[in-house]
């Protein structure tokens, strides 16, 4: 089988799983395993924006041949400032790009994510930028321990890849806002008919 009908299987498989599962952690596991088949990395994340791109927080991280760091970072839910963090470098230049993490700690010495990574061992990231409708939406992550070598191919692939990625990732963003407003009325529910039980038995 050609490497382009490969591809093509690939990315029809990932469709596929887009579009029928529903769970956050299954779905962008499976996205995972994927790519792993034709990409060598030993930690996969995704990194999103705000709307501003002001803000980013991490919205997926899978580990392959590392164990995940201990104690587990908090508040990985939480927004953060791009500002003063490589992130803003990305921003800049908005493309596939392969970055060596000390190299990126001269300039930013305090930003704990990269010296997790590289006390676990993790020495290399490439970062492909997430596009939603031309806008950018975050980064795909694939870090190494090894040094990464992608032909012009392989980040042509890449890039087709993260746009479906992109698609997942709002998706799940639209079904967790749907959840959390059901689980709102059914709150807002389950008060009121409080009350009004309360009131029902006052003399």
């Amino acid at each position: 089988m050609s490497a382009t009908n490969t591809d093509d299987i690939l990315l029809l498989h990932l469709n596929e799983a887009i579009a029928t599962i529903r769970e956050k952690d299954e779905l962008f596991q499976i996205i995972a395993r994927k790519l792993r088949l034709i990409f060598p990395f030993d930690m996969m994340g995704i990194s999103i924006f705000d709307n501003e791109l002001l803000n980013k927080r991490l919205f997926f991280k899978d580990y392959t041949t590392i164990s995940p760091p201990d104690p587990a970072p908090a508040n990985l839910a939480v927004f953060t400032p791009i500002a003063g963090s490589p992130v803003e470098l990305l921003l800049e230049d908005p493309r596939i790009q392969h970055l060596e993490l000390h190299e990126h700690l001269r300039q930013y010495p305090d930003f704990q994510p990269f010296q997790r990574l590289l006390r676990q061992g993790i020495q290399y990231m490439t970062m492909v930028p997430m596009w939603l409708s031309g806008r950018l939406t975050g980064y795909l992550i694939l870090a190494t321990v090894r040094p990464p070598a992608y032909s012009a191919a392989d980040e042509q692939l890449l890039e087709k890849i993260t746009s479906l990625v992109a698609v997942a990732v709002r998706n799940s963003l639209d079904f967790e806002e749907v959840a959390r407003r059901e689980q709102q009325r059914t709150l807002q529910l389950n008060v009121t008919n409080a009350l009004l039980s309360i009131k029902q038995r006052e003399p």
